[in-house]
């Protein structure tokens, strides 16, 4: 992974904080408009202002939409800074878990889709939080404790320009101190590289397509942050880990050779040896490109791996994307 490129500062007087912040204004409620435009330009410091305008407002919708949902905060820490969970008015879902780490300059983790996937580094949850806590600290005189501070798993919303943005390639082990310290933390450091600008540890992020690598660190990082108080997860990473193990577990796990050729019994065509190998090969890897020549039944591995799917994994709708003379042949 590339090293991070400086970020340029803006100061408040430059021509594009002044125009953002007059398009905020009166739109931001009890949270400060000049605290939401320097989030803003600090996560698009590298585009124009096409996409600096469009992630303010995007921003400002999502404040629209908290309002809208009737979202409102659970439970909060002492002081305003730490663990929130939110949800909707009388709502009996499960509340959202955000977390608070910085008023100015912002940051803040969610376990919500929003948050995981929009590379703004804030949600609507978020932004009822940080409300919450900008209303707690000005109750405190802006005097309020900060939470305990332990080793934990980070992660940067802010999808890269260019390159395969793996989400676990902007995973971090940070410490109070800028190290990890205890036991846990110590125990994790052969997944995680130093980072050259502040001495963060980067973790050492699998190929994208080695399943069971995948799935081992995502259960490792998973196990880590949950035996102990020692090491800690933003809401995000945990989330984030979650699904990296639920996504590959049924291939990696879950699939035994002998309960994939049981399955691949009720096919009505027999397959050849190299195409039982290539329907092994993507259950495997939960993906696969099949270059075989024209005529050597590309469409029949297809069809048999769907079906090892739909009989032994519960999958009830697939989407297929495939030329019209294929019709027949999948119906």
């Amino acid at each position: 992974m590339a090293e991070a490129t400086p970020v340029p500062e803006h100061p408040p007087e430059s021509e594009t904080f002044a125009t953002l912040l007059l398009l905020a204004e009166r739109r931001t409620g009890r949270i400060p408009a000049d605290l939401l435009v320097r989030h803003v330009l600090s996560v698009t410091a590298h585009a124009g202002w096409p996409v600096q305008r469009a992630a303010l407002e995007a921003v400002l919708r999502r404040l629209a939409a908290a309002k809208q949902d009737e979202l409102a905060v659970a439970s909060a820490p002492p002081g305003g800074l730490g663990a929130y969970t939110t949800r909707r008015k009388d709502s009996p879902e499960r509340p959202y878990t955000t977390l608070l780490q910085q008023l100015d300059p912002l940051r803040g983790s969610c376990d919500c889709r929003d948050f995981l996937r929009n590379s703004l580094g804030v949600c609507k949850h978020l932004l009822v939080v940080l409300a919450e806590s900008v209303g707690v600290r000005r109750k405190a005189g802006g005097r309020a404790p900060r939470p305990r501070r332990v080793p934990r798993l980070t992660w940067d919303p802010i999808r890269p320009l260019t390159g395969p943005g793996d989400w676990m390639e902007r995973v971090r082990l940070v410490g109070p101190d800028g190290s990890a310290t205890t036991t846990a933390a110590e125990a994790l450091r052969p997944h995680f590289r130093r980072q050259q600008d502040d001495g963060a540890l980067l973790l050492r992020s699998p190929r994208a397509d080695d399943a069971r690598c995948r799935l081992d660190l995502a259960e490792t990082l998973l196990a880590a942050t949950t035996r102990s108080g020692e090491l800690a997860a933003d809401p995000a990473v945990a989330a984030l880990l979650r699904q990296e193990s639920e996504r590959w577990a049924p291939f990696v796990r879950g699939l035994k050779p002998a309960a994939i050729n049981k399955a691949l019994r009720g096919i009505k065509r027999p397959l050849y040896p190299y195409q039982r190998e290539g329907v092994h090969r993507f259950l495997a890897a939960g993906r696969l490109v099949i270059a075989d020549d024209m005529g050597l039944g590309k469409t029949a591995q297809a069809i048999a791996a769907a079906h090892v799917l739909f009989h032994t994994q519960g999958v009830e709708r697939g989407l297929l994307v495939v030329p019209a003379s294929l019709k027949d042949q999948w119906l």
